[in-house]
């Protein structure tokens, strides 16, 4: 989007969404790229039907869990 587009950030009450905004392209930096999250509940562990979610949510620092491969899961 284009740095003016302040519309584009507009929250919506019925969700929990986290935008993160970044500058493109290198090196000019006039557009803005938008990557829009939702927040989702975390599940347990136990949970073998949610086991790729769970490996995400729990994975720490320096584990060598796929966080691209998991993530997946997240998107029913």
């Amino acid at each position: 989007i284009l740095p003016s587009e302040w519309e584009k950030l507009e929250s919506v009450s019925s969700k929990n969404i986290m935008t993160l905004i970044t500058c493109d392209p290198i090196p000019t930096f006039n557009k803005r790229l938008l990557v829009n999250f939702e927040r989702v509940a975390v599940y347990q562990k136990s949970d073998p039907q949610t086991a790729a979610v769970a490996r995400v949510a729990f994975t720490k620092e320096g584990q060598s869990v796929s966080r691209v491969a998991t993530s997946q899961w997240l998107y029913r």
